[in-house]
């Protein structure tokens, strides 16, 4: 993960650091923007694609913690 604002940590610049991160789906991406930003779905079914495409892909990925939790089904 890069970011990217002035600052410093430990005498390092914060954007010239490489910090660890997981690896996230696209679809993690599109809920956080939908429920955390207020993004406007497209669609009216997006939490039911969204929680299926996150399945397929916990069920399928290949580095064993990726993913993170599904997203509720309310």
């Amino acid at each position: 993960m890069h970011v990217y604002r002035d600052g410093e940590i430990g005498g390092n610049a914060l954007d010239r650091l490489h910090f660890p991160s997981e690896r996230i789906a696209f679809e993690a991406i599109v809920q956080f923007l939908i429920t955390e930003l207020g993004v406007a779905p497209l669609r009216e079914d997006w939490q039911v694609l969204i929680t299926s495409a996150l399945e397929r892909f916990v069920a399928f990925r290949t580095w064993p913690r990726s993913g993170g939790p599904l997203p509720d089904s309310n």
